[in-house]
């Protein structure tokens, strides 16, 4: 009878399709369905469909109550996508509403779906880099994930939410590079990236929206489709920036998690890569901090490679972060320009100037003692050069009124000799370099020449250089095994031996610490020697 009065049963075919996709989870959908579509054909536009009172009244039975007519109804405006709501009343249309179809395509999509969507756009649109970024979802994943990226750059982790000391401790325990490994949880303690109902909802509405729009052909309807898309993934991108980031500094890595040390640090911006890599390299570990921590641990890098300082640093979790690829070596040619430290390399030596070399050089040079010209002398209170101190006010004083003071002090003794007027004799640090020479023998004849003069001076440091450098050797198994370990055949041989002594030494002990040296054929001794001698005024 129905068809009669729908002729081209476009009405009834509509809702016969809602009703198959509903009446597995709502048993009386057939029932308002049949209700409602009956009063659509037969009424006039002007009052089409029935109301919520009429359906009701037509309804209701012992085995129908108004809870299950409630759930119903409810149930149809939300995911029946040709049933109408206009003012009161309800009705069946060919025009289909986007927004109840999406919601039902959802509900074919799990949790784990719409997390795999969450992940991607937690990566892609908001922190906008795939490559060395993971989501946290357990250690053992994570360090998968970690294991397979490029070591010697930054990898970032985003938890998704507050991690537990344990989780921290362990996503570095046994990581290479683990300084490089950037920890990244949201500033919102209560944000749950993974199990936030609301995200996971608006997920799965952008999977079934994607789904739909790439089924359908129809531009009008494809436009409503992406649209929805838009809108709900636009939605999930603002509750993570929303949350924000903070970057798990750490002061200390201990054996156990009840010795780590972290700070949590706060992040501005838009939580994208390029945020956190400014804050690292301009908020938390400047030049400045690097220079600092390196000047704090001179004898540590000193007779070292500097790509061996700088891989120290990548490895070494609490040290300052290097956020970005020159952060350790521009920190060196500041300490070297300053006179901190020496650079020695096969180009040339440099000491209180940038050196003139390519960060390839560079990271192939040795870090030394400062040598040539002194550096600037930096302030005794602040340490800086040039003072950083804060201006003192003029200090006058109460005796004279006035600043300096001109009071008369009385004049002190020297504490060495008792005089008013110091009688003692200068003393002067003289460095003697001998140049190389061909065996230990020759090495010890020409120190001796050079400190006849010097007989009662006393010498503070030695230090000696013995240089081997042999190509194309035949057979390297006749070399001394100090040279070449096990190696043996053809090949080429350079090395470098240097051996310092301190203390207070005589002519005759230096003497015989070059008898001691180790005796290498071919090789070229030399020696640089520090002593300290009286001069008398005249």
């Amino acid at each position: 009878m129905l068809k009669d009065i729908d002729i081209s049963g476009d009405i009834i075919s509509r809702a016969r399709e809602n009703v198959e996709e509903l009446k597995s989870t709502i048993p009386a959908a057939n029932k308002l369905a049949s209700a409602v579509l009956l009063y659509t054909i037969t009424s006039l536009d002007a009052n089409k469909g029935a109301t919520k009172d009429k359906l009701i009244i037509d309804l209701l039975s012992p085995s129908f109550d108004i809870n299950n007519f409630n759930q119903t109804l409810i149930t149809f405006q939300k995911y029946a996508s040709f049933f109408h709501t206009e003012g009161d009343r309800y009705f069946f249309d060919i025009e289909e509403q986007p927004e109840a179809k999406v919601e039902l395509k959802s509900l074919k999509y799990n949790n784990d779906h719409a997390r795999e969507l969450l992940i991607d756009l937690q990566k892609t649109e908001v922190f906008r880099e795939t490559s060395s970024s993971v989501v946290y979802t357990s250690v053992e994943q994570t360090q998968e994930v970690l294991k397979q990226m490029e070591k010697s750059r930054l990898r970032y982790v985003l938890t998704g939410r507050r991690s537990t000391q344990e989780e921290r401790h362990n996503i570095y325990f046994g990581m290479d590079f683990r300084n490089l490994i950037i920890l990244l949880e949201p500033k919102d303690e209560s944000f749950r990236l993974l199990s936030d109902k609301d995200l996971l909802k608006w997920a799965k509405r952008v999977l079934a929206a994607k789904a739909i729009a790439g089924s359908t052909s129809k531009a009008s309807q494809k436009a409503d489709y992406e649209r929805i898309t838009r809108t709900d993934q636009s939605y999930i991108i603002d509750r993570i920036k929303k949350a924000g980031l903070i970057f798990v500094s750490w002061d200390k890595y201990g054996t156990s998690v009840e010795e780590d040390q972290v700070e949590l640090e706060p992040i501005s911006g838009d939580c994208s890569k390029d945020k956190i890599l400014e804050a690292l390299s301009q908020q938390f570990y400047p030049q400045l901090v690097f220079k600092e921590h390196l000047d704090s641990r001179l004898e540590h890098i000193k007779e070292r490679l500097v790509k061996e300082v700088d891989e120290e640093y990548k490895k070494t979790i609490a040290f300052p972060v290097p956020a970005i690829v020159r952060a350790v070596s521009s920190a060196i040619r500041g300490l070297c320009k300053d006179g901190v430290i020496g650079i020695q390399h096969s180009r040339g030596n440099y000491c209180n100037k940038n050196p003139d070399l390519t960060e390839t050089e560079l990271f192939n040079a040795k870090i030394t003692d400062p040598f040539g010209e002194p550096g600037p002398t930096k302030c005794a209170i602040c340490g800086k050069h040039p003072c950083v101190c804060p201006p003192t006010e003029p200090a006058i004083c109460l005796k004279c009124g006035q600043d300096p003071c001109i009071c008369t002090e009385p004049q002190k003794k020297c504490p060495r000799c008792g005089k008013i007027t110091c009688v003692c004799p200068k003393l002067e640090t003289v460095d003697i370099k001998i140049p190389p020479q061909p065996d230990s023998l020759s090495l010890r004849n020409q120190i001796a020449s050079r400190l006849q003069e010097h007989e009662e001076a006393d010498i503070t440091k030695a230090t000696y250089k013995i240089f081997f450098q042999k190509e194309n050797v035949g057979d390297m198994g006749t070399l001394p095994a100090i040279l070449r370990g096990n190696m043996v055949g053809q090949g080429d041989v350079i090395a470098e031996i240097t051996i310092t002594k301190k203390g207070n030494f005589s002519k005759s002990q230096i003497e015989q610490q070059v008898e001691s040296l180790p005796s290498l054929s071919g090789a070229d001794y030399s020696a640089d020697i520090t002593l300290i001698i009286e001069i008398s005024e005249e």
